[in-house]
């Protein structure tokens, strides 16, 4: 790994996607907010804002999905050029406001740890939705993830 600390613990997503009755598509701009960071010998990290594609199936009680980072979004240390994930997602409807979801996220090119993610969902109303994840790909790498969304009907 980098050896990268930083307190910066936030960052932005904003996307778009179209539901055809159990399909549904979707691309976002991920990363608005860039960041520079170093390591301990001072070597420089970017943090550059990237795209995701997503494409998901929705049955009665359960959903599917697989996301992919077309473009790189990590440089620096002169090793690493670039970092992208191909993430295949599993969510299970508990009840009608209340969804479990669970994730693997590949690295397919790049350096860090491959990752597994466990979440939970709630639909506020009929428009507005959150959802909360954990993810951990290893000791020294862990985050989160908050999500809200709003449908435009």
């Amino acid at each position: 790994h980098r050896n990268i600390s930083t307190d910066r613990f936030t960052n932005i997503d904003v996307g778009v996607s179209k539901q055809w009755q159990r399909w549904s598509a979707g691309i976002a701009v991920a990363n608005l907010i860039q960041e520079d960071a170093r390591s301990p010998t001072g070597r420089k990290y970017h943090q550059q804002a990237g795209v995701r594609v997503d494409v998901g199936y929705q049955a009665d009680r359960w959903a599917v999905s697989m996301s992919w980072d077309p473009i790189a979004t990590q440089q620096g240390f002169g090793f690493l050029e670039d970092e992208r994930r191909v993430s295949t997602q599993f969510q299970w409807q508990w009840s009608p406001d209340l969804s479990l979801n669970a994730g693997f996220h590949k690295v397919v090119e790049g350096r860090d740890d491959d990752a597994i993610s466990l979440g939970a969902g709630w639909q506020i109303s009929k428009r507005w939705s959150t959802k909360l994840a954990y993810l951990y790909a290893g000791a020294r790498e862990q985050g989160g993830a908050f999500q809200i969304d709003y449908r435009w009907q």
